[in-house]
Protein backbone atom coordinates (compact mmCIF):
# COMPACT_ATOMS: atom_id res chain seq x y z
CA UNK A 1 0.00 0.00 0.00
CA UNK A 2 2.78 2.42 0.91
CA UNK A 3 4.58 1.88 -2.40
CA UNK A 4 1.36 2.44 -4.35
CA UNK A 5 0.68 5.74 -2.63
CA UNK A 6 4.24 6.85 -3.31
CA UNK A 7 3.59 6.47 -7.05
CA UNK A 8 1.23 9.44 -6.88
CA UNK A 9 3.53 11.57 -4.75
CA UNK A 10 6.77 10.78 -6.59
CA UNK A 11 5.74 11.50 -10.15
CA UNK A 12 7.83 13.81 -12.29
CA UNK A 13 7.20 17.51 -11.83
CA UNK A 14 5.81 19.16 -14.92
CA UNK A 15 4.82 22.80 -14.93
CA UNK A 16 2.39 23.75 -17.65
CA UNK A 17 3.42 26.84 -19.65
CA UNK A 18 0.13 28.56 -18.79
CA UNK A 19 0.23 27.70 -15.05
CA UNK A 20 -0.47 30.51 -12.64
CA UNK A 21 2.38 31.71 -10.39
CA UNK A 22 0.72 29.98 -7.43
CA UNK A 23 0.50 26.69 -9.33
CA UNK A 24 4.15 27.04 -10.35
CA UNK A 25 5.17 27.66 -6.74
CA UNK A 26 3.25 24.64 -5.45
CA UNK A 27 4.61 22.44 -8.25
CA UNK A 28 8.13 23.19 -7.03
CA UNK A 29 7.77 23.72 -3.27
CA UNK A 30 5.80 20.61 -2.45
CA UNK A 31 8.19 18.10 -4.09
CA UNK A 32 11.23 19.96 -2.70
CA UNK A 33 9.83 19.87 0.83
CA UNK A 34 8.85 16.22 0.42
CA UNK A 35 12.46 15.44 -0.54
CA UNK A 36 13.62 17.24 2.57
CA UNK A 37 11.32 14.99 4.61
CA UNK A 38 12.66 11.90 2.83
CA UNK A 39 16.24 12.90 3.48
CA UNK A 40 15.75 13.39 7.19
CA UNK A 41 13.34 10.55 7.97
CA UNK A 42 14.29 7.80 5.49
CA UNK A 43 16.04 5.82 8.21
CA UNK A 44 12.86 5.78 10.29
CA UNK A 45 10.21 5.55 7.56
CA UNK A 46 11.41 2.46 5.71
CA UNK A 47 12.45 0.12 8.51
CA UNK A 48 10.52 -3.06 7.74
CA UNK A 49 11.21 -5.59 4.98
CA UNK A 50 7.82 -4.88 3.39
CA UNK A 51 8.93 -1.28 2.84
CA UNK A 52 11.81 -2.26 0.53
CA UNK A 53 9.79 -1.41 -2.58
CA UNK A 54 8.99 2.03 -1.16
CA UNK A 55 12.63 2.59 -0.22
CA UNK A 56 13.66 1.63 -3.74
CA UNK A 57 11.18 4.09 -5.23
CA UNK A 58 12.46 6.81 -2.92
CA UNK A 59 16.09 6.25 -3.96
CA UNK A 60 15.04 6.18 -7.61
CA UNK A 61 13.01 9.36 -7.20
CA UNK A 62 15.83 11.23 -5.52
CA UNK A 63 18.38 10.28 -8.17
CA UNK A 64 16.01 11.06 -11.05
CA UNK A 65 15.15 14.43 -9.52
CA UNK A 66 18.77 15.53 -9.70
CA UNK A 67 18.51 15.79 -13.47
CA UNK A 68 16.13 18.76 -13.78
CA UNK A 69 17.63 21.46 -16.03
CA UNK A 70 19.48 24.42 -14.54
CA UNK A 71 17.82 27.83 -14.44
CA UNK A 72 14.30 26.41 -14.37
CA UNK A 73 11.87 26.37 -11.46
CA UNK A 74 12.48 22.63 -11.16
CA UNK A 75 16.19 23.20 -10.49
CA UNK A 76 15.18 23.97 -6.89
CA UNK A 77 13.93 20.38 -6.69
CA UNK A 78 17.29 19.15 -7.98
CA UNK A 79 19.15 21.05 -5.28
CA UNK A 80 16.94 19.60 -2.57
CA UNK A 81 17.31 16.11 -4.06
CA UNK A 82 21.10 16.46 -3.92
CA UNK A 83 20.93 17.55 -0.28
CA UNK A 84 18.65 14.63 0.60
CA UNK A 85 20.88 12.17 -1.24
CA UNK A 86 23.89 13.39 0.71
CA UNK A 87 21.96 12.82 3.93
CA UNK A 88 20.77 9.34 2.90
CA UNK A 89 24.13 8.14 1.54
CA UNK A 90 26.10 9.46 4.51
CA UNK A 91 23.79 7.74 7.03
CA UNK A 92 25.65 4.64 8.21
CA UNK A 93 22.41 2.71 8.72
CA UNK A 94 21.12 3.47 5.21
CA UNK A 95 24.37 3.16 3.28
CA UNK A 96 24.17 -0.66 2.98
CA UNK A 97 20.56 -0.42 1.81
CA UNK A 98 21.41 2.20 -0.83
CA UNK A 99 24.29 0.00 -2.03
CA UNK A 100 21.71 -2.60 -3.08
CA UNK A 101 20.44 -0.13 -5.68
CA UNK A 102 23.81 0.73 -7.19
CA UNK A 103 22.75 -0.69 -10.57
CA UNK A 104 19.74 1.64 -10.60
CA UNK A 105 21.89 4.56 -9.54
CA UNK A 106 24.40 3.88 -12.33
CA UNK A 107 21.60 3.55 -14.87
CA UNK A 108 20.14 6.91 -13.86
CA UNK A 109 23.41 8.81 -13.63
CA UNK A 110 25.15 7.41 -16.71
Amino acid sequence: MLATNLETILREVYIAPNASPLEQAFAVCLPARFMLLLGYYADMMFTHAEHNAAFSKMVDYLFRSVSYPKNTPQSVISLQAIDSLITVVSDEDLRPRVALYIDTVLEITC
